[in-house]
Protein backbone atom coordinates (compact mmCIF):
# COMPACT_ATOMS: atom_id res chain seq x y z
CA UNK A 1 0.00 0.00 0.00
CA UNK A 2 1.31 3.47 -0.85
CA UNK A 3 1.57 5.56 2.31
CA UNK A 4 0.65 9.20 2.77
CA UNK A 5 4.33 9.88 3.48
CA UNK A 6 5.19 8.46 0.04
CA UNK A 7 2.60 10.77 -1.51
CA UNK A 8 4.13 13.71 0.33
CA UNK A 9 7.55 12.72 -0.96
CA UNK A 10 6.19 12.63 -4.48
CA UNK A 11 4.92 16.17 -4.00
CA UNK A 12 8.37 17.30 -2.88
CA UNK A 13 9.77 16.05 -6.17
CA UNK A 14 7.18 18.17 -7.99
CA UNK A 15 8.56 21.29 -6.35
CA UNK A 16 11.81 20.77 -8.24
CA UNK A 17 9.97 21.53 -11.47
CA UNK A 18 11.10 23.84 -14.20
CA UNK A 19 10.43 27.49 -14.96
CA UNK A 20 9.59 29.59 -17.98
CA UNK A 21 10.36 33.20 -18.80
CA UNK A 22 9.13 35.67 -21.40
CA UNK A 23 10.28 39.20 -22.23
CA UNK A 24 8.96 41.72 -24.72
CA UNK A 25 11.17 42.20 -27.81
CA UNK A 26 10.54 45.91 -28.27
CA UNK A 27 11.66 49.21 -26.81
CA UNK A 28 10.71 49.50 -23.14
CA UNK A 29 10.37 53.01 -21.78
CA UNK A 30 10.25 54.52 -18.28
CA UNK A 31 7.57 57.05 -17.34
CA UNK A 32 9.77 59.85 -18.70
CA UNK A 33 9.63 58.30 -22.16
CA UNK A 34 13.35 58.92 -22.65
CA UNK A 35 15.25 55.81 -23.79
CA UNK A 36 18.41 54.90 -21.92
CA UNK A 37 21.57 54.88 -24.01
CA UNK A 38 23.34 52.65 -21.48
CA UNK A 39 21.14 49.60 -22.03
CA UNK A 40 19.58 47.63 -24.89
CA UNK A 41 16.22 49.04 -25.94
CA UNK A 42 14.34 46.04 -24.54
CA UNK A 43 15.96 46.11 -21.10
CA UNK A 44 13.44 45.88 -18.27
CA UNK A 45 16.01 47.66 -16.12
CA UNK A 46 14.90 51.02 -17.53
CA UNK A 47 11.74 50.63 -15.44
CA UNK A 48 13.78 51.51 -12.37
CA UNK A 49 10.87 52.71 -10.22
CA UNK A 50 8.43 49.90 -9.46
CA UNK A 51 5.35 49.34 -7.35
CA UNK A 52 4.75 45.80 -6.11
CA UNK A 53 1.01 45.23 -6.02
CA UNK A 54 -0.82 43.08 -3.49
CA UNK A 55 -0.03 39.38 -3.94
CA UNK A 56 -2.89 37.39 -5.49
CA UNK A 57 -3.18 34.17 -3.48
CA UNK A 58 -5.02 31.44 -5.37
CA UNK A 59 -5.52 28.77 -2.73
CA UNK A 60 -7.43 25.51 -3.19
CA UNK A 61 -8.07 24.41 0.38
CA UNK A 62 -9.20 21.12 1.87
CA UNK A 63 -12.29 20.96 4.08
CA UNK A 64 -10.00 20.56 7.08
CA UNK A 65 -8.10 23.72 6.19
CA UNK A 66 -11.31 25.68 5.62
CA UNK A 67 -12.49 24.67 9.09
CA UNK A 68 -9.27 25.89 10.71
CA UNK A 69 -9.83 29.38 12.21
CA UNK A 70 -6.18 30.20 11.55
CA UNK A 71 -6.30 29.30 7.86
CA UNK A 72 -7.37 32.69 6.49
CA UNK A 73 -4.88 34.59 8.70
CA UNK A 74 -2.16 32.24 7.44
CA UNK A 75 -3.08 33.06 3.85
CA UNK A 76 -2.95 36.77 4.63
CA UNK A 77 0.37 36.36 6.41
CA UNK A 78 1.85 34.49 3.44
CA UNK A 79 0.61 37.23 1.12
CA UNK A 80 2.19 40.01 3.16
CA UNK A 81 5.45 38.12 3.66
CA UNK A 82 5.86 37.43 -0.06
CA UNK A 83 5.19 41.06 -0.98
CA UNK A 84 7.68 42.33 1.62
CA UNK A 85 10.35 39.80 0.60
CA UNK A 86 9.91 40.69 -3.07
CA UNK A 87 10.30 44.41 -2.37
CA UNK A 88 13.44 43.74 -0.34
CA UNK A 89 14.93 41.49 -3.03
CA UNK A 90 14.31 43.93 -5.88
CA UNK A 91 15.92 46.73 -3.89
CA UNK A 92 18.85 44.79 -2.43
CA UNK A 93 19.74 42.44 -5.26
CA UNK A 94 18.50 44.24 -8.38
CA UNK A 95 18.84 47.93 -7.50
CA UNK A 96 15.24 49.00 -8.17
CA UNK A 97 13.40 51.76 -6.33
CA UNK A 98 10.39 49.86 -5.06
CA UNK A 99 7.31 50.53 -3.00
CA UNK A 100 4.63 48.09 -1.84
CA UNK A 101 1.03 49.12 -2.44
CA UNK A 102 -2.22 47.50 -1.39
CA UNK A 103 -3.73 47.58 -4.87
CA UNK A 104 -4.51 45.00 -7.54
CA UNK A 105 -3.70 45.22 -11.24
CA UNK A 106 -6.61 46.71 -13.21
CA UNK A 107 -7.91 44.74 -16.17
CA UNK A 108 -7.87 47.63 -18.63
CA UNK A 109 -4.66 49.10 -20.08
CA UNK A 110 -5.94 52.66 -19.67
CA UNK A 111 -6.60 52.00 -15.98
CA UNK A 112 -3.14 50.44 -15.62
CA UNK A 113 -1.56 53.54 -17.10
CA UNK A 114 -3.61 55.72 -14.77
CA UNK A 115 -2.54 53.68 -11.74
CA UNK A 116 1.14 53.87 -12.69
CA UNK A 117 0.82 57.64 -13.14
CA UNK A 118 -0.97 57.97 -9.80
CA UNK A 119 1.79 56.03 -8.04
CA UNK A 120 4.50 57.86 -10.03
CA UNK A 121 6.30 54.66 -11.06
CA UNK A 122 7.74 53.27 -14.28
CA UNK A 123 6.18 49.86 -13.86
CA UNK A 124 3.90 47.64 -11.81
CA UNK A 125 4.75 44.19 -10.47
CA UNK A 126 1.98 41.62 -10.33
CA UNK A 127 2.48 38.48 -8.23
CA UNK A 128 0.27 35.39 -8.42
CA UNK A 129 0.83 32.40 -6.16
CA UNK A 130 -1.01 29.08 -6.48
CA UNK A 131 -1.41 26.62 -3.59
CA UNK A 132 -3.10 23.20 -3.89
CA UNK A 133 -3.76 20.47 -1.31
CA UNK A 134 -1.06 17.79 -0.99
CA UNK A 135 -1.60 14.57 -2.89
CA UNK A 136 -3.55 11.90 -1.05
CA UNK A 137 -2.67 8.23 -1.14
CA UNK A 138 -5.57 7.66 -3.53
CA UNK A 139 -4.22 10.30 -5.90
CA UNK A 140 -0.77 8.74 -5.83
CA UNK A 141 -2.23 5.32 -6.67
CA UNK A 142 -4.39 6.87 -9.38
CA UNK A 143 -1.32 8.52 -10.89
CA UNK A 144 0.31 5.11 -11.34
CA UNK A 145 -2.85 3.72 -12.90
CA UNK A 146 -2.94 6.66 -15.33
CA UNK A 147 0.71 6.18 -16.38
CA UNK A 148 1.95 9.36 -14.64
CA UNK A 149 -0.31 11.70 -16.61
CA UNK A 150 -1.47 13.50 -13.41
CA UNK A 151 2.16 13.83 -12.31
CA UNK A 152 3.16 15.42 -15.62
CA UNK A 153 0.31 17.90 -15.28
CA UNK A 154 1.35 18.67 -11.71
CA UNK A 155 4.95 19.27 -12.76
CA UNK A 156 3.79 21.76 -15.40
CA UNK A 157 1.31 23.57 -13.15
CA UNK A 158 2.31 27.14 -12.26
CA UNK A 159 2.94 27.77 -8.55
CA UNK A 160 4.26 31.33 -8.91
CA UNK A 161 3.95 33.95 -11.63
CA UNK A 162 5.67 37.35 -11.45
CA UNK A 163 4.80 39.86 -14.17
CA UNK A 164 6.20 43.33 -14.78
CA UNK A 165 3.88 45.77 -16.51
CA UNK A 166 5.19 48.87 -18.29
CA UNK A 167 3.41 51.90 -16.87
CA UNK A 168 3.43 53.97 -20.07
CA UNK A 169 1.70 51.33 -22.20
CA UNK A 170 -0.11 49.26 -19.60
CA UNK A 171 1.34 46.13 -21.22
CA UNK A 172 3.22 43.19 -19.73
CA UNK A 173 6.90 43.27 -20.70
CA UNK A 174 8.35 40.48 -18.54
CA UNK A 175 6.94 37.28 -17.03
CA UNK A 176 8.56 34.53 -14.99
CA UNK A 177 6.66 31.39 -14.06
CA UNK A 178 7.84 28.79 -11.56
CA UNK A 179 6.31 25.38 -12.20
CA UNK A 180 5.47 22.38 -10.05
CA UNK A 181 2.47 22.11 -7.74
CA UNK A 182 3.04 23.63 -4.29
CA UNK A 183 1.02 22.69 -1.22
CA UNK A 184 3.13 24.47 1.41
CA UNK A 185 1.45 27.79 2.16
CA UNK A 186 4.20 28.85 4.57
CA UNK A 187 7.06 27.89 2.28
CA UNK A 188 9.45 30.81 1.67
CA UNK A 189 9.50 31.51 -2.06
CA UNK A 190 12.94 31.28 -3.66
CA UNK A 191 13.03 34.75 -5.22
CA UNK A 192 16.64 34.25 -6.24
CA UNK A 193 15.56 31.47 -8.59
CA UNK A 194 12.52 33.39 -9.78
CA UNK A 195 14.29 36.70 -10.49
CA UNK A 196 17.84 35.64 -11.27
CA UNK A 197 17.55 36.59 -14.96
CA UNK A 198 15.74 39.88 -14.42
CA UNK A 199 17.85 42.86 -15.58
CA UNK A 200 19.33 45.02 -12.85
CA UNK A 201 17.83 48.48 -12.65
CA UNK A 202 19.66 51.36 -14.30
CA UNK A 203 21.40 53.33 -11.50
CA UNK A 204 20.01 56.82 -10.78
CA UNK A 205 23.20 58.53 -12.05
CA UNK A 206 22.76 56.92 -15.50
CA UNK A 207 19.11 57.90 -15.94
CA UNK A 208 18.15 60.93 -17.97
Amino acid sequence: MISRAWAAGLLSLMLCGCASEWQASRTILPASGVPATTRPADSVGVLARLAVLGVEMNVRATDEQKADPYWLPRIDGARQALQANLVAYLVREKGYEVRAVDRMLPGDEADIRALAAELDVDGLVRVERYIVPPWSTAQAIGNIALVNIPLVRALNAVNLRISIVEGRSGQVVWVREMQGEDSELDRRVDLGAALRNLDNAIPPQLRR
